[in-house]
């Protein structure tokens, strides 16, 4: 499995802003944010590059385009960033993207301390005291990061409480929001701020807010409150999610849409959506195909159908293709594609549509912004390896992606069974998503939620109803609505967005956590009874794993070392719940044993441990949990014997079977425990399969360390080496 992390954003250690405020139990230890690379203000917009740079267009008067010329511009310029950028959020009149060192830069206009200092900039400022940030937002005179730790560092303007330390003194420099009874806040998985309010959700679904409060209301039946200022967060509500803005709100609870203020709908079903955006007379959202659906005024075009005339519904905006992430400001919108591009629609007269057109005007239609604005950084990263051959496969921001190594089986997927060191595309694939592979397959997610596999298909792993050899990618059948992929040795699943799971493939072992009696393969998906409410899935070599929105793990197949949390070892394990386990955001599964990271940043493993693959210093197999010696996790992957962590500040530890040097610690001696990945690398991702492990960088470029090929055409280093081309 691979994880993909925002600082990698998710990078510099996490620090206590406020070590007088003792720490609570209930931070999470955060992944990459799903969204971030594009940034919508009122009048501006921002996007990411593929090397990390950061590029905007609109409004610039008040220096918020980054550029160090305060003045419009209809096409998009430079940020002059110190370094590359992992995250971004826009305010009304200023910016801020999270850098890869885990800091966060500001600029724009700054007089109420939003920049971290006490005056307008039209370059980037450094924030001082933020370290470990995966994620910023910024309102109107107030900016907040999200770190690593799950707690929430705000600065800036506080007339309203904005900054949720218990007062209504503003402060250039960060302060930890804490609750009412002065601990940080802490669990929380995503921040937005709008105006002078700022809401923060924790991993439990619940809504946390903090100052101007208006008169709507942030409860489920929509009612107005007394007008009141609260300076303390504030526990509103239980909701999927809760987007809010100074005048109106949004809330969209299942499937659901309920709006206030002065939008024209209210209480639209809309089905089951990805992500929502919205500003004071409109909404849009991406829903699972990637589709975006907008509502709302139309009087400059901003329902991008074309034309300026009323639009009483729902509808979705055309000439887009599958959008990954989404961005709503005054009277325009933007959308970020799979094709790596932004285009954007509505209100021009400031050049916010980018699309460079010499006279500012409306844009009724999408027009792509000129450069593009963002490129098509690396998005996935996926290794598949059986101890001795291995590959490994980046997939893109545009929906493409290439495949270097052993591909004797197709696993590479571009048509041939040959092995190269070369990387090459994968044939036709678009659209994708995410990526998984295994020993001899491997899978793409699309974005509208279907699955393609290619490899290896000899017990039906492919899951497109045969067991024919892939050497290019197959559709697996009827799954159309999938929300993650996993692959085993010979089996796969997919959890779906309705929180089920279905597997195909093998299942001599249970892997697909069914008792079939005799039946040992099935060539298409089938769905698993339980567990149900899972987000995320995870496949091993004979065994599989859930996590659930709760957070619990819940392992099935086989379990001849205790490898599915059963507590007991046994040959084979129907889907069942690993005791013990109630807060884990990550898992990893080797061939018999297993690994789960926690959300306070911890790792637990699990199974057999005669390589050191458990990490506890020791040979001893364990039927419970234990705790190896690393912590700030933020990503985990296993190998068939050794295990691999990726921490905060972008350094990667490693333990277990090193004989071809996956362990990346510059010889092919065993490491009981979790020992110092060699080169001084900083990773946003990590994956690994047998004896191969492989890092994403931040700058899209990706090494790996192991065996990459086959055993005559092959590549062995025991340090990080870079892959071109891959």
């Amino acid at each position: 499995m691979v994880v993909l992390l925002f600082v990698t954003s998710f990078a510099g250690a996490c620090v206590d802003l406020d070590p007088a405020i003792e720490s609570t139990s209930d931070e999470v230890t955060l992944d990459r944010p799903r969204y971030g690379r594009l940034a919508v203000g009122a009048s501006h917009a921002c996007a990411i590059t593929s090397t990390g740079g950061v590029r905007c267009w609109g409004a610039g008067t008040e220096g918020q385009l980054g550029d160090g010329a305060a003045v419009d511009r209809r096409a998009p310029v430079d940020v002059l960033l110190p370094s590359p950028a992992t995250a971004l959020g826009a305010g009304s009149t200023h910016t801020c993207a999270v850098l890869d060192t885990g800091s966060v830069a500001c600029w724009g206009q700054g007089q109420g301390g939003q920049l971290g200092g006490s005056s307008d900039s039209p370059t980037p400022v450094l924030v001082a005291g933020v370290s470990g940030a995966v994620a910023v937002t910024a309102g109107d005179q107030h900016s907040c990061a999200l770190l690593g730790s799950g707690r929430v560092a705000c600065w800036g303007a506080n007339g309203q409480g904005q900054l949720g330390d218990g007062t209504t003194s503003g402060s250039a420099t960060p302060r930890t929001v804490v609750t009412q009874s002065g601990h940080p806040l802490g669990g929380i998985v995503s921040v937005h701020a709008s105006g002078y309010r700022t809401c923060g959700f924790d991993r439990d679904g619940l809504t946390w807010c903090w100052s101007y409060n208006q008169s709507h209301n942030l409860n489920p039946s929509p009612r107005p409150l007394p007008f009141y200022t609260y300076a303390f967060p504030t526990t509103l509500a239980t909701n999927d999610l809760v987007v809010v803005h100074d005048t109106d709100h949004c809330q969209a609870s299942a499937t659901t849409l309920s709006c206030a203020g002065s939008f024209s709908f209210f209480a639209y079903n809309i089905g089951p959506f990805a992500q929502l955006a919205h500003r004071d007379r409109g909404v849009c959202f991406t829903n699972y195909p990637g589709n975006v659906v907008c509502g709302g005024d139309n009087d400059h075009g901003q329902r991008g159908l074309g034309h300026a005339d009323p639009a009483p519904t729902l509808s979705t905006v055309p000439l887009l293709g599958t959008t990954l992430e989404i961005g709503v400001g005054d009277d325009f919108a933007c959308a970020y594609g799979v094709d790596g591009n932004v285009r954007c629609w509505g209100k021009g007269d400031r050049g916010q549509t980018g699309d460079g057109a010499p006279s500012p005007s409306d844009r009724r239609s999408p027009v792509l912004v000129e450069g593009p604005a963002s490129g098509g950084p690396a998005w996935d990263l996926a290794v598949g390896s059986d101890g001795v051959a291995g590959h490994a496969c980046v997939l893109r921001a545009a929906g493409t992606a290439r495949c270097v190594g052993d591909g004797r089986q197709g696993q590479r997927g571009n048509g041939a069974l040959t092995t190269s060191l070369d990387p090459t595309d994968v044939f036709a694939l678009t659209g994708a998503v995410a990526l998984s592979s295994h020993v001899n397959h491997t899978c793409a997610l699309g974005g509208t939620g279907g699955v393609w596999c290619w490899g290896q298909n000899t017990r039906g792993q492919l899951g497109d109803a045969s067991y024919t050899r892939r050497t290019t990618p197959s559709a697996v059948r009827d799954l159309a609505s999938a929300v993650d992929v996993a692959t085993g040795s010979s089996h796969s699943c997919a959890a779906r967005y309705d929180g089920r799971v279905l597997c195909w493939g093998e299942n001599t072992s249970y892997q697909l956590g069914m008792n079939t009696g005799s039946v040992a393969a099935y060539p298409v998906p089938r769905l698993l009874q339980a567990p149900t409410d899972v987000v995320s899935v995870e496949s091993g070599y004979f065994h599989s794993c859930a996590i659930k929105r709760d957070g619990g793990l819940w392992c099935w197949g086989r379990n001849t070392s205790g490898e599915t949390g059963a507590g007991a070892a046994d040959a084979k394990r129907l889907p069942a719940a690993v005791a013990g386990l109630d807060d884990v955001v990550d898992v990893a599964l080797g061939w018999s044993h297993t690994c789960a990271l926690i959300a306070d940043g911890t790792v637990r493993c699990w199974g057999a441990n005669g390589w050191g693959q458990l990490g506890d210093g020791t040979a001893s197999s364990r039927l419970l949990p234990i705790t190896p010696a690393v912590d700030h996790v933020v990503a985990i992957a296993a190998g068939q014997y050794h295990t691999c962590a990726l921490r905060d500040d972008g350094t990667v530890r490693c333990w277990g079977a090193n004989s071809r040097g996956s362990l990346g610690v510059g010889d092919a001696a065993t490491r009981w425990s979790p020992t110092l990945v060699a080169g001084g690398d900083r990773f946003v991702a990590i994956a690994a399969s047998s004896s191969t492990t492989c890092g994403l960088r931040a700058d899209g470029t990706t090494a790996c360390w192991g065996r990459v090929g086959d055993g005559t055409t092959f590549r062995e280093t025991s340090t990080p080496a870079t892959v071109s081309g891959l």
